[in-house]
């Protein structure tokens, strides 16, 4: 007797990571967001590539978004508001152009 293993044909779909929003807290595919790491020095940058060392918090491209995540991104990120509030506009500038 042979075994019928492939006989069903089910199709897999592919995982999509998903991340919540530090602003929104909303759920949405990893590559729809915005990473912000910081790294173990305390420097707090934009990632838009996703692959910076260092503690990542994620944050929808919206402006909106953003403005309800500047006060949470220092507990998120664990560091300072200092280092959060040193990088803002950089983080501003890359929401804003992508």
């Amino acid at each position: 007797m042979s075994s019928n293993r492939g006989a069903c044909d089910v199709v897999e779909s592919k995982h999509i990571p998903e991340r919540t929003c530090v602003g929104c807290r909303r759920k949405a595919p990893k590559s729809e967001l915005l990473r912000i790491a910081a790294d173990k020095n305390g420097w707090v940058r934009a990632d838009p590539g996703g692959k910076l060392g260092g503690r990542g918090a994620y944050v929808c491209r919206r402006i909106e978004c953003l403005k309800s995540a500047r006060k949470r991104l220092p507990r998120a990120l664990r560091c300072d508001a200092e280092s959060v509030a040193a990088a803002w506009s950089a983080i501003e500038a890359e929401v804003t152009s992508g």
